[in-house]
């Protein structure tokens, strides 16, 4: 009875506001937000766990792969663009916007720019990369787990670490 006791503890108002707050994220940053993507392209695989921002600017090929915990960010006045049969590891970053708008002010940037992001056909990401705003990545790069993409990116080029550079040239 004692093992009864203790999980009864685990539902406290606490847990009930949490999940509460984790079903409304899931059902307004992924299942609404999927439907509402500026083209979903045939079999491309989004996993439930990734969030969008802006989901009408951006724009998924066909056949592309999307990771658990990946979260994709459009601005209002940019876009995302992904070519046919790419693929993005899980917990990547992507974000075409400045998240420069002050938590006072909203129309005081402090921080960033905005610019459009354009990823090639077959690129893959590696988990946990970050693709910062203006980036484009040509068709069959690779990006490393963790690699922070801050310029471009040519064809077929392996890019890795923080900020990115290129270690393998177009093959």
């Amino acid at each position: 009875m004692g093992w009864l006791k203790q999980l009864g503890g685990l539902f406290t108002s606490t847990f009930w506001v949490q999940s509460a707050a984790m079903l409304r994220d899931f059902l307004y940053g992924h299942v609404r937000a999927v439907r509402n993507l500026g083209r979903r392209g045939e079999q491309t695989d989004i996993h439930p766990s990734v969030r969008f921002g802006y989901p009408g600017h951006i724009y998924l090929g066909d056949g592309c792969g999307i990771g658990a915990g990946c979260h994709i960010y459009a601005g209002p006045n940019s876009s995302i663009r992904m070519g046919d049969g790419t693929l993005i590891g899980p917990q990547v970053f992507i974000t075409s916007d400045a998240f420069g708008g002050s938590r006072d002010d909203l129309t005081t940037v402090h921080s960033g720019h905005e610019a459009s992001i354009k990823i090639g056909a077959n690129v893959r990401i590696g988990a946990h990369a970050v693709i910062l705003p203006g980036v484009a990545i040509g068709d069959g790069a690779t990006i490393g787990a963790a690699t922070v993409v801050t310029r471009n990116v040519p064809p077929g080029a392996l890019a890795v670490g923080n900020p990115a550079r290129v270690i393998s040239p177009e093959q």
